[in-house]
Order: C-alpha cells, then structure tokens, then sequence
C-alpha cells in the first residue's frame, strides 16, 4: 500500500474542517438555477420532474432568455444607427478571443453534434437528442466530486492520470484568462468605443479621455477577475490532488555530457580532452516498466541520459517519462502543495500595493471610488488565499493541536461506526 493512503483519511479530515471554517467559501453553482432545480428534482418521481422542468423552462428560463435578447437587440439597433460601424466590430473581439482559446472544445462539441445528427437521419436517435447534446453542460474539466487519485504502483496508469490532470490544468488556466481579458475588456475598453461624438442637437463634440488611467484600470480589472476566477476553479481539493499525482510522479534530471577542454600541442594541433571520463551503467527506459527507483539511470532514445530524483522522501520512485517537458514542470512545482497558493499570495500583494499607490497619487473622486471598491474585493480575496495557505500548510505539516484534532475525529468516528455504541 502507498504511504500516503495511510494519511489520506487524517487529510480528508482537515480538508472538511477548512471548509467548515471557511468564511469566505463562494460557489456561484449554488445560485446556478439548474442547480437549484436538480437538487429539488432528487429523488421525486418522473411526473414531478418533468412539471418542474416545464417550470423551469416555460416560466423561468425562456422568459428571462427573452427579456434579455429584446433589450439587447433593442440596444444593438440604436448602436447600430447612431454609431460608425467601427464601433460595432468591438463586440466580436471576445467571441473572437473564446474561439482562439477554446477552439478544441468547440470543435469537439461540433463532431459530437454532427455524429447525432447522423444518427437521427439514419433514424438510430431520435431529435430530441440533439437538442440534449446542445443543452448539455459539459465544461470540459474534471468533475472533481466525480473523480479520485489512485495510489497505484503502474507506472503507465500514473502518467495517465497526470497527462489528463495536465489537460484539465491548462483548461482551467485558459478559462481564468478569459474572464480575466473578457471582463476587462467589457467593461473598460469597450465603453471607449461608444463615446459619444455628438451632442443631443447633432453637433460634433469631443471628450477627453485619460487614456493611462484606462490603461491602469483594464489591468487592474482583468488582474482582479484572473485572480478571483482561479481560486474558485483551484480549490482546496484540487491542489491535494495534483500534489498527491506528483509525489507518485517524481522527476528525471538529465545528466550533463561529458565536458571537454582543448589543449595545444608541441606541432601545433588542438586535442580534446575530457575532463570527466566517469560513466555510470545505464538502462534503456521502457514505459511498461514498473516505477525506477532513485538515482536511476536510463537511456532514452537519441542517447540522452536521466537520473530519477524522487519529489517525496517517503516515495523514493520515479514513474515520468524521462524526455517530457510537461511531466517534469508538473512534478517541479506540484511536488510543493504551497506553491500556486504562495504565488497567488504574492500576486495579490503585489496588486494591492500597485492599487494603494495609484490611490495615492489619484486626486479625482471618481477615480478614488473606484480603486477603493476593486481594492476591497482584492482584501477579501487576499484573506481567503491565506485562509486556504493555512489549512494546506495545516493538512501536510500538522501542528501537535492538529494531529491531536485527527485523533479526536477519528476516535470519534470509530466511536459511531462500533455497533454496541449505537
């Protein structure tokens, strides 16, 4: 067995009690009205659910759908006549911006769309598939209720589960991107296109803009949305899963070659001469081999060598694929649970700080209100993230009050499962 299954429930417990003490713990899911709906729908019988869903639908849903597709248009038809065109090509820059940053999941979700619609021309589905497969909220990432590490000893199935952590890493990053550029852009930059040039009466006007401020803010925005939207993707759970991937993981170092010097001879010609002749025995790396153990050497083809160098002191064994980039970064900084909230941490301070001193040097109201709002949306941040460093730096380096805390709870759960205390 793994030695970290054997810490795995004591984790799971301070993971719990994080959650309970955590003050600043926001999930948009729980407002989300499917959300709300499904958990209604839980266990009800099959009439209950579809009168609710007709509810959710026809009383809920379309209408509100509809409410703000008419405002939108109603706005767009006044852009539109009022505004060059230039103003209007805006609007496509953050449709434009999603399609280059998730153009695999919407190529993917287009095949899928395309083998049902197949599917029902051959009369083997029937149409009302495919509007499941357009309803369907399918993000793209792990479900992490769904999903568990494996403690496991297969070299192969552990560079799976990292190759897919990786995937669904990537995605979550690419998504706080978005929302970072999107709403920055939304609601900075693209007021600016919308100026307007003229007076109620049709004569042409111009309006000052500070165009450094804007620049300030749309960084400041975009730093503020990236940052709020990680923490929500990255919880707590989701680091202790890739730090435990990563210990299971380990690295390869690749050794330098040989060095070589030039000397000059007596007849005037250079000769190499190597300075370090030691070779160490070295096997070829096979990825159906069980995990190397520690300062192991193997050859991959093109003749590169690596030395595996475990990321844990209790796990001495590597199960990386030598030659790839990806696997080493991941267990260089996932091997340290504390590492992407420390920079988080940092990230915020720095942003705090760059806020405090425009603030300073700001003298207009306006522009004061608005540091002061985005400046207490990064506090209340900045505080959840050190609330976060001190329940991981709690679950993987306990106090004596910790470890004392786990036994209290696992006597106590022991307590309730034992038949004659019942």
């Amino acid at each position: 067995m793994c030695w970290l299954t054997s810490r795995i429930e004591s984790h799971e417990m301070l993971l719990e009690y994080g959650k309970l003490i955590n003050v600043f713990q926001f999930d948009p899911s729980y407002f989300q009205i499917s959300y709300i709906f499904n958990n209604i729908c839980e266990g009800k019988s099959n009439k209950f659910r579809q009168a609710l869903n007709l509810i959710q639908y026809g009383i809920v849903k379309v209408p509100m759908t509809t409410m703000i597709l008419t405002s939108f248009l109603f706005s767009f038809t006044r852009i539109i006549r009022e505004f060059p065109s230039s103003a209007v090509i805006y609007f496509f820059f953050p449709p434009l911006a999603y399609l280059s940053l998730f153009h695999r999941q919407i190529h993917e979700r287009v095949v899928k769309l395309w083998k049902k619609t197949m599917e029902v021309i051959r009369n083997e589905a029937i149409p009302s598939e495919i509007l499941d497969v357009l309803m369907e909220d399918d993000d793209g990432w792990l479900e992490l209720d769904a999903v568990a590490h494996m403690c496991s000893g297969n070299s192969s199935q552990v560079r799976k589960e990292v190759d897919v952590l990786l995937i669904d890493f990537f995605l979550r990053i690419r998504r706080c991107i978005f929302a970072g550029i999107s709403t920055a852009f939304l609601s900075i930059f693209l007021p600016l296109a919308f100026v307007p040039y003229k007076t109620s009466v049709g004569l042409p006007q111009q309006v000052l803009v500070n165009d450094m401020w804007q620049l300030q803010m749309g960084i400041i925005v975009g730093c503020t949305a990236f940052t709020h939207y990680i923490t929500y993707l990255f919880p707590l759970h989701y680091l202790d899963f890739m730090y435990r991937s990563a210990i299971h993981l380990g690295r390869w170092v690749e050794e330098v070659p040989p060095a070589t010097a030039t000397i000059t001879t007596n007849i005037s010609k250079k000769i190499p001469v190597v300075l370090h002749t030691i070779h160490h025995p070295a096997i070829m790396w096979s990825p159906h081999a069980p995990p190397y153990p520690e300062a192991t050497i193997v050859e991959v083809e093109g003749g590169r060598r690596f030395k595996a160098l475990p990321t844990s002191n209790k796990l001495r064994s590597v199960s990386a694929q030598p030659d790839n980039a990806y696997h080493y970064y991941f267990a260089y900084w996932c091997s340290n649970p504390l590492s992407l909230i420390n920079f988080l941490c940092l990230f915020e301070l720095a942003l705090i700080f760059i806020q405090f001193w425009l603030l300073v040097l700001t003298l207009e109201w306006q522009h004061i209100l608005s540091l002061v709002f985005l400046m207490f949306a990064n506090y209340l941040l900045l505080g959840k993230l050190f609330k976060d460093r001190v329940i991981l730096q709690r679950v993987y380096e306990p106090s004596k009050e910790d470890l004392a805390l786990v036994h209290q709870m696992e006597t106590l759960k022991r307590t309730h499962s034992n038949p004659y205390f019942k």
